[in-house]
């Protein structure tokens, strides 16, 4: 028996923002899944040639040591994947959050290999938004852009002014502009996700203007 998951009062259309971002998340997560269970079986082989006897077990040993700190890393990246929208506005330091966003989808099943081109830190000031909602819309960015690349994969891109910072995520090649045909308010009301046939990006407030308008919370 199916149970239906599917948030009571929101739109069901194949298209609508909270459908978009469950399957970027369910892809995701698919990839994440994955990778853990790789990291895990190799862990175990190793381990079982640890006889202290044998001659690879130096070797076995390093190996190991490389397999933990590439399951940390995993973990990592799976402890800040889980969290859910809707913890609040806060300021954002975007070159981690965005470096963030690409490697998660980087485990997405199909679409794994097409490469991403990130932004210069410098052209990325601090934002205000709900970070888990911000990753999200990046996800859903990334699913289109990619989905439409060529073999010179996507960028993302920043543009921003006193008030506001957008990143856009699209296909390197061809050059199309990732018209949004799709937009919503991204959780807590900080900014705003959309995607288009070929990509998708957010536009969110600078943290200066967040505190202009007093939005910030003291922060």
């Amino acid at each position: 028996m199916s149970i239906d998951r599917s948030p009571p009062d929101l739109d069901r259309a194949p298209d609508a923002p909270w459908v978009r971002r469950a399957a970027a998340r369910d892809a995701v997560l698919r990839g994440l899944v994955h990778a853990l269970s790789n990291r895990v079986g190799t862990v175990s082989a190793v381990a079982s040639m640890l006889d202290p006897g044998a001659p690879a077990a130096a070797a076995a040993t390093a190996m190991l040591q490389g397999e933990a700190e590439r399951l940390e890393a995993l973990l990592e990246e799976f402890r800040r994947f889980a969290g859910e929208p809707g913890g609040g506005a806060e300021p954002l330091h975007l070159p981690d959050l965005v470096a963030l966003a690409a490697a998660l989808h980087a485990h997405h099943p199909m679409l794994r290999d097409v490469p991403c081109a990130l932004p210069n830190a410098d052209a990325l000031p601090p934002a205000y938004a709900d970070p888990a909602a911000v990753l999200d819309a990046l996800l859903v960015a990334l699913d289109a852009a990619k989905g439409a690349a060529g073999a010179d994969g996507v960028r993302i891109a920043a543009t921003t002014d006193a008030d506001a910072l957008r990143l856009r995520v699209a296909p390197v090649e061809p050059d199309a502009p990732p018209d949004a045909t799709l937009t919503w308010a991204l959780v807590g009301g900080a900014g705003e996700g959309g995607v288009g046939p070929v990509g998708g990006g957010v536009t969110l407030p600078t943290l200066g203007a967040a505190r202009r308008v007093g939005g910030t919370g003291g922060a």
